[in-house]
């Protein structure tokens, strides 16, 4: 089995972009904090914090890889519309928040106004619980600031991929979209809408709530805000996890153990793949069926910045063979071969039909692409798959020795019994490109592919 594109030629026309910078000056109060970082992404969020003194500066350290909890988050929100209006009730309104609770004031002015109502709604009622230390995802934090701040939905962002419709969380999720609160991941489509968020992210989220941003003014696919998070966590053996990470990350402490935390699960080492990927390999194997929380603390990234993130993530679950039959072949649309400037980026160079027979569903996990031609494999920054327009895999370098590059699915590709799916796959070229090189793409065996079918075959 073999398939390929006739060559991509890279010729000498090149394009140079002078950018400029704006050096921003930030007030010194932050530094007050001893762990947020001069330059990180929600510095200046943690400043105007600061400034309007909604945060505790008698405290040394702002934790901004911490899980936020509803009570950090329900008094920020608070402050943010005015502070407590009303006299706290001599009684309690939720069984779960006590009178002498530091959070009891600002709990009962947020359910005054409507905007907690307790599990099942059950404000009003006894008993009730509010869950104060609980952490807090972003589907619930989207939700308690369009119901705070008056929100309602205009349809102006896209909607996330993993924010499907008719769950109790889609509408708040898109509202806080079209105000640029949630911004996605990395132009991934992908928002995370039931993972916990940290301090760093509560922050940048209310910071932007309050700034009346708009969708297509203020954020879009021209403004997208710069950042840095974890992408996917993917559990690729029993006991190996590859996270991708929206931002380049520096090399100097990638691999420093001590910065990954998982549950009792020993991180014992950790490999930095390319300048967005890092694998862990874990003390001992995660179980199929367990959700996993990987903590990860003071990531330096290439930029000088810091990140500091927490996501929630399945342990691995294998792949057991089905009856399925797996067909490759060249797509109709596949290119038969072009010339491009030096600098190209997204050229799509070879395109896979991935046809299932009818006996049943084929799930897709990997590919081996292999490079051939006489262009240097230095000339590409890149392969990655995609499929519909939309990357379905992370950027992979091409192996300088064995001209390979394997592609691993961000999520499992699932071709339905009868079903058809194409897949492009797509290289980035360097602006220093050696003129007249020739590149070629090509999937050679059927061991090039990794999934449960039974079989695989092609032309």
């Amino acid at each position: 089995m073999k398939m390929r594109i006739s060559r991509v030629v890279v010729s000498t026309i090149a394009t140079v972009a002078i950018l400029t910078q704006n050096v921003l000056s930030l007030h010194a109060a932050a530094s007050s904090y001893t762990d947020v970082p001069r330059g990180t992404w929600y510095e200046k969020s943690v400043q105007v914090f600061v400034d309007a003194g909604y945060l505790d500066l008698d405290q040394t350290n702002f934790r901004a890889a911490d899980n936020a909890n509803r009570a950090e988050f329900i008094k920020l929100i608070v402050e943010l519309s005015g502070g407590i209006l009303s006299t706290p009730p001599a009684v309690a309104s939720f069984n779960d928040v006590p009178l002498s609770a530091w959070y009891y004031g600002y709990m009962e002015d947020a359910a005054k106004e409507g905007w907690v109502r307790g599990d099942g709604d059950c404000y009003g009622t006894t008993p009730c619980y509010a869950r104060p230390g609980a952490s807090i995802n972003r589907a619930e934090a989207a939700a308690l600031i369009v119901r705070a701040f008056g929100l309602e939905w205009k349809g102006d962002a896209p909607q996330f991929v993993d924010n499907p419709a008719g769950l109790w969380y889609t509408d708040g999720v898109q509202t806080a979209a079209d105000y640029c609160i949630l911004q996605g991941d990395d132009r991934s489509g992908r928002v995370r809408p039931t993972a916990f968020m940290n301090r760093a992210e509560m922050i940048v989220m209310l910071d932007r709530a309050d700034q009346d941003l708009q969708h297509g003014r203020d954020c879009g696919e021209e403004n997208e805000a710069d950042i840095p998070g974890i992408t996917s966590v993917v559990p690729v053996t029993a006991s190996e996890v590859v996270i991708a990470f929206t931002h380049p990350i520096s090399n100097v402490q990638a691999e420093n153990i001590a910065l990954y935390a998982m549950n009792d699960m020993e991180v014992i080492e950790a490999t930095l793949l390319d300048d967005t990927t890092i694998k862990l390999l874990l003390e001992k194997a995660m179980m199929s069926g367990e959700e996993y929380t990987l903590t990860i603390t003071n990531l330096e990234l290439a930029d000088g910045g810091y990140l500091s993130a927490t996501t929630l993530f399945p342990g691995f679950s294998p792949v057991i063979q089905g009856d399925g039959v797996l067909e490759l072949s060249i797509a109709a649309g596949s290119p038969a071969g072009d010339t491009i400037p030096k600098g190209t980026q997204g050229v799509s160079m070879l395109s896979v039909d991935f046809v299932a027979s009818c006996d049943d569903d084929v799930v897709l996990e990997n590919l081996t692409v292999v490079h051939q031609g006489f262009g240097a494999v230095s000339d590409i920054t890149g392969i990655y798959a995609t499929m519909d327009g939309e990357r379905v895999t992370r950027k992979r370098t091409i192996d300088s020795e064995d001209q390979t590059a394997d592609l691993h699915f961000a999520q499992r590709l699932t071709i339905p019994a009868c079903g058809t799916k194409t897949i492009d796959l797509v290289g980035d070229f360097l602006s220093t490109a050696t003129t007249s090189g020739e590149h070629n793409l090509a999937i050679e065996l059927p061991s090039d592919v990794k999934s449960n079918a039974k079989e695989v075959s092609g032309n």
